[in-house]
């Protein structure tokens, strides 16, 4: 399958919620920004090993997240084209390539020190709008909203990118339960307060439906090995009929 890159014309309405990165706080930006590559940046300069040790995410994670989406996203929808956000390494495309044959999956990267060696990545902050993406992933799926100085917008972003038949993957854990104040990991959620937040994008983007479907631990490390991994699905209401919605008429 060639991958194409789709232009298509920008426009008000339902996009007005989630508008470029606000510049009334540069500051506040422009430190989201060193810090989230000053981290990247040491972790790609580290050997190859080290590198796979310090990956969130495991093969057999995203292998259980493309078995999720497959038996969601129609197969008469399907596009072909997949987006990874935050992806630093390229270990999650090349993951999902491999279990979806025929799907153009791409990471992104603030880093575009680790975007430069990291396979079908490129550098970009997932945060800000690409015209041509939108309503065209199949799929959004990110293990780094924990990382956001914005989660609504970071979220409003990738619902734009996917179309109304296509879905957006949060990787969530039990460690990103609670408000984390360190200039790295900035967002902190319970599964209630995600399901809150996406509740208020209801009247841009119309009714949401969410599921909290659990995926196999890591076990790489004695630390990870009791943690709680799940993936939030979510869809546009009626592109999953098993799928409820999670906000009230």
């Amino acid at each position: 399958m060639v991958f194409i890159v789709f232009i298509v014309a920008g426009g008000g309405g339902r996009f007005e919620a989630a508008k470029a990165v606000k510049d009334g706080d540069d500051e506040t930006y422009r430190a989201y920004v060193e810090s989230q590559r000053k981290k990247t940046d040491t972790v790609s300069g580290l050997a190859s090993g080290q590198q796979a040790h310090l990956q969130w995410t495991t093969q057999v994670q995203i292998q259980s997240v493309t078995t999720i989406l497959r038996a969601r996203v129609k197969q008469e929808r399907v596009k072909g084209f997949g987006l990874c956000h935050g992806s630093r390494s390229g270990r999650e495309a090349v993951w999902f390539r491999a279990a979806w044959p025929g799907e153009q999956v791409w990471g992104t990267e603030i880093s575009p020190v680790a975007a430069s060696t990291a396979p079908w990545t490129m550098p970009w902050d997932y945060h800000h709008e690409r015209p041509e993406w939108r309503g065209q992933a199949d799929f959004v799926y990110s293990n780094a909203l924990d990382h956001s100085f914005n989660a609504s917008l970071a979220v409003s972003r990738w619902l734009e990118q996917t179309h109304d038949a296509g879905a957006v993957v949060i990787h969530w854990s039990g460690t990103h339960y609670h408000a984390v104040t360190n200039e790295v990991d900035r967002f902190g959620a319970s599964n209630a307060d995600l399901r809150a937040m996406l509740c208020g994008l209801r009247e841009t983007y119309g009714d949401l439906t969410v599921e909290n479907v659990s995926l196999p631990r890591k076990h790489d490390a004695p630390k990870y090995r009791k943690i709680d991994h799940f993936a939030l699905v979510i869809m546009r209401a009626g592109a999953y009929a098993e799928a409820k919605s999670i906000c009230s008429a």
